[in-house]
């Protein structure tokens, strides 16, 4: 199996199914908001919401989130590590992190997640394009950090992983 967007966002939908998830948030969000736009699409659980946290979102994304219910979606918009727009969310169940692959961008949204107790009580981190050296380096750091464990998923370009508070 070769690590691509399909494998990821099905993982992710059955992180969802398996989880009882209500609440997703996510980081760098891609230009059409694909998996978004997948979770939404196949995901029927009761008061879920997928929560999105951009700072310059396409258009086309906003097309394909506008497809769903309102009360499904909901757009922040601010740079991710802004500490700020995160007050008002509930406790997440699965943060996403898929962003420019840089270290201090991938440490700063997993800094962010730990220093604001973000998770749930069963939530989860989910990494895309983990097997990115900076990506790697960040998970590392944050492990020394702020007691993040992680696993990379076999044959796939993801990690999962939580804080051991």
């Amino acid at each position: 199996m070769s690590p691509n967007v399909e494998n990821y966002k099905d993982i992710l939908l059955g992180l969802c199914k398996q989880l009882n998830v209500r609440h997703i948030a996510e980081v760098g969000l891609g230009p059409d908001a694909k998996t978004a736009d997948y979770i939404l699409s196949n995901y029927h659980m009761d008061s879920f919401v997928y929560y999105v946290i951009e700072n310059n979102l396409n258009p086309i994304a906003v097309e394909n989130l506008s497809k769903h219910q309102p009360t499904r979606y909901k757009i922040i918009q601010g740079h991710s590590q802004n500490q700020e727009l995160y007050k008002n969310l509930p406790p997440i169940d699965i943060f996403c992190i898929d962003g420019d692959h840089a270290f201090w961008s991938c440490y700063g949204d997993l800094k962010t997640c730990a220093e604001l107790n973000l998770l749930s009580e069963t939530g989860v981190v989910l990494l895309h394009d983990s097997s990115a050296k900076q990506i790697q380096e960040a998970m590392e750091y944050t492990k020394l950090k702020h007691n993040f464990q992680y696993f990379n998923v076999v044959c796939s370009n993801f990690a999962i992983g939580r804080f051991n508070n």
